[in-house]
Formats: C-alpha cells, sequence, structure tokens
C-alpha cells in the first residue's frame, strides 16, 4: 500500500472490489468529479511545498461522503502513523452521515484488518501505534477551538475534512489554519459542503482566498448516481435560477445570506459513491477547479513502483503480513478482520 503514498486514484481503484458481487456490483469506479479531484491530490503531492488544500461545493447527492471516506482511508493505509481530524456543521451529522459512510467503504477495503473503526476514531490495530496512527471524528464547538489546536505530526502525515463546511464558523476555521505549522509535514486539508450561505470562510475558499484552494462546485445534474427525477421535480417547482435551486443542484452559493433547511426534501437525492456502471460521466463544468481530460479506468493490479512517495514502509510492510496466508483481496481471515474494523456501539 505505500506504493500509493501519492496516489489516492490508484489506492481507490486498487483497494474496493468494483464490479465483484457484492455492493459494488453495479460500479466501475468513483465518478467523474470524484476521479478529477483524486487525480488533483496526486498530481499535488508530487510538489510538496504547502498544505494540498481542496474545497468542494456541490448541489445534493453527488457523492461527497463516499469521497470523505476514500480519502481517509487512502490517507491511513498509505503513511504509517498518520494522524488527522474529520469535523462536520453538526453532531448528527458526524454520527449520522459521515462515520456512518466511513464505517461502510473501510468493511470492503483490501486493508480492513489494519484498523479498527470506533464511533469517534480509526486507528491502526498494530500495538504501540493506537494513538499515533488515527484519524479522530471531533464535534465543533466555538467556545472550545481549542480540540484542533493540537493536530500536529512533525515530518508525517496530517489529514484534516470539514464536512459541510458552509456551516462552520470562522472561529474553527482559523484555529486551524494556525495548527498546521508543522515543518516537513505532508499537510492534507479538505472541506466539502452545500454552499448555504454566501459569507464565512468556506464562501472565502472560492473568492479571496481561492489562490490558497483548488475550489470546484458540483451540479448534482452532471453526476450519474443522482435521483434526476426529484432535482426535475426541484427545478419545476422552484425555478432554475432560484436559491434553493442554486444551492441544492448547482452547487452554487445563494445570493440571499442564508439558504433555510429543507427538511425533508434534503433526503430526495441518492447518496451513494460510485459510478454507475455505464453510466455518464459528465463532468461538473461548474467550477473552474473541474479539468475534464480522456482516460482509461486504472485497472486493479498491483502498485505500480512509480505510484508514489512511500510513507512509513516499514510499518506498511509488516502490517501486510498480517494475518499470514491472506490472499490479494484477504480472503482468508476476513470473518476476524470484518470484526476488528466493526464500529462500537
Amino acid at each position: 500500500m505505500a506504493g500509493f503514498a501519492g496516489d489516492p486514484a490508484g489506492f481507490v481503484a486498487y483497494a474496493f472490489p468494483w464490479g465483484e458481487p457484492g455492493p459494488l456490483a453495479d460500479r466501475s469506479g468513483p465518478d467523474g468529479w470524484q476521479q478529477d479531484l483524486l487525480e488533483e491530490v496526486r498530481d499535488g503531492l508530487k510538489t510538496p511545498g504547502e498544505a494540498i488544500r481542496h474545497a468542494v461545493a456541490s448541489g445534493h447527492g453527488v457523492g461527497k461522503s463516499a469521497l470523505v471516506a476514500w480519502l481517509t482511508l487512502w490517507a491511513m493505509a498509505t503513511h504509517a502513523d498518520t494522524r488527522g481530524i474529520v469535523t462536520a456543521n453538526t453532531e448528527s451529522q458526524l454520527r449520522t452521515k459521515t462515520w456512518p459512510e466511513l464505517s461502510k467503504w473501510s468493511r470492503m477495503c483490501i486493508c480492513r484488518h489494519w484498523f479498527k473503526l470506533t464511533a469517534t476514531a480509526l486507528h491502526a490495530v498494530q500495538p504501540g501505534h493506537e494513538r499515533t496512527w488515527r484519524i479522530d471524528a471531533v464535534s465543533w464547538s466555538e467556545k472550545t477551538t481549542e480540540a484542533f489546536a493540537g493536530l500536529h505530526n512533525a515530518g508525517k502525515r496530517i489529514l484534516v475534512v470539514f464536512d459541510e463546511a458552509s456551516a462552520l464558523p470562522d472561529a474553527v476555521w482559523e484555529t486551524m489554519e494556525g495548527a498546521l505549522t508543522d515543518e516537513g509535514t505532508e499537510i492534507l486539508w479538505f472541506a466539502f459542503g452545500n454552499p448555504t450561505r454566501n459569507s464565512g470562510r468556506f464562501r472565502e475558499c472560492f473568492g479571496r482566498f481561492r489562490h490558497r484552494w483548488a475550489a470546484r462546485q458540483v451540479d448534482s445534474r452532471t453526476v450519474a448516481i443522482t435521483n434526476k427525477e426529484q432535482i426535475a421535480s426541484w427545478v419545476a417547482d422552484y425555478g432554475e435560477d432560484s436559491d434553493f435551486v442554486r444551492v441544492r443542484v448547482k452547487g452554487e452559493f445563494p445570493r440571499a445570506g442564508t439558504l433555510p433547511g429543507l427538511g425533508d426534501a434534503e433526503r430526495g437525492g441518492h447518496h451513494a459513491g460510485g459510478r454507475a456502471r455505464g453510466g455518464s460521466r459528465d463532468r461538473a463544468q461548474a467550477g473552474r477547479g473541474v479539468r475534464g481530460r480522456g482516460r482509461g479506468r486504472r485497472r486493479r493490479g498491483g502498485p505500480a513502483a512509480s505510484a508514489g512517495r512511500a510513507g512509513g514502509g516499514g510499518e506498511l510492510r509488516r502490517l501486510a503480513r498480517w494475518p499470514e496466508g491472506r490472499g490479494r483481496r484477504g480472503r482468508e481471515g476476513e470473518e476476524q478482520a470484518g470484526r476488528d474494523v466493526g464500529p462500537d456501539a
């Protein structure tokens, strides 16, 4: 897995059983916009320096929670002693959406037996690394922003994910900004969300701070997995240029200050990750961050020697030998591995 340290796109193609019997039987890989972002992260890792920052404003049902899960598992599986934080606009978002999606994809991951997923963390099972090789789910609070200030991992890798980032207060962004100062450290910061507010730090990723962020906007209609009938009914009911459609479909910021919550209407879209086999691969062109380019899907073989820098390769090689006798997809010992990563109550 260390061979994919610099190649999240290759990791996602290899680590999950695309097209095999099971939950991914009708999927051949990530959707177009997901693949583009994974490849842009790969390209950014070739020229280390400043933190890699990606901001995605999207409509509903585009597969952002799946992408959060892939990035988390890639970061953990390809660099020993990675540390990180995943936070969201509410504790409920973390507990009922972000973390269950991570649980789903971790169960399908080829190296799932390396890690244990609890209700609040994903951490290595290797003795002595439980506290140094982990991603924590952390609820935000403007009164306790110090919870975000202690994230340091000098000389290794740090992952930060903001889910539903539009609703996170500026104080959390500013605290995290100040924490990411370790020299010689690979820092990856991702912010995802529906663009419900036309002010705040998430909005500024697409404006004032665009030179620091690779920012893109994803229209739900260009993504193969979305519920097109539901989207068409929203457009018919609210109008193409309404703030409702701008935010919930086009991934554009509202003209009004804040778009109110939708209640049950928000659940109309489909939220699975991946691309339907044979489905459209249209690119979301609403944001300048999207780069359309032709390519064939990476076949699931072994990691190429040139796939990227190995992170903590020694520890990863030791993990790869445990348990003994596992096949390429870990056929032997799968039942025990599944228990190792099952979410705690």
